[in-house]
């Protein structure tokens, strides 16, 4: 077996359920599979994404964790380019999911919602709008997730 295939079958195997959450160190990890902590980096950023349903924070440091979460989002066609630019009402779809799993307070989705429009937005030229948007989603949902994780 892969490396690779290893980190993720190591990942899989602890993210049961359709909202699930495993949290790991990186050096140790990589100790337990015997591999470098850079691979499992390439891993995680290659493989736990947005568009394929999961949200991924790390802190690094003495103390520091990797936290990727599954949240099954109705999303699919974020896999492709759309990971990299989404529209508003994509946007909306899936803070609103977020919000009828109650996995986002409705004042939390409020809040992304509207730092995600257009109107917040508009100074952004056009063909980079949807890639400041995928960014700023990112960053509040896991800001917002940490309240309810």
């Amino acid at each position: 077996m892969q490396v690779t295939e290893s980190i993720v079958q190591y990942i899989e195997e602890h993210l049961k359920g359709p909202d699930a959450c495993v949290q790991f160190r990186r050096n140790e990890l990589a100790a337990l599979l015997g591999c470098a902590p850079s691979q499992i980096t390439y891993v995680i950023a290659s493989h736990y994404t947005v568009g394929r349903g999961y949200l991924v924070e790390s802190r690094r440091g003495g103390g520091g964790f990797v936290r990727i979460t599954r949240t099954q989002m109705p999303l699919k066609a974020m896999e492709t380019q759309q990971e990299k630019s989404l529209s508003f009402a994509s946007a909306q779809l899936l803070v609103q999911e977020y919000q009828r799993r109650h996995i986002l307070a409705p004042q939390t989705a409020a809040v992304i919602l509207a730092a995600i429009s257009d109107q917040a937005l508009s100074q952004v030229p056009g063909d980079v709008r949807g890639q400041v948007r995928v960014h700023i989603l990112q960053c509040m949902l896991l800001a917002g997730l940490g309240d309810h994780s």
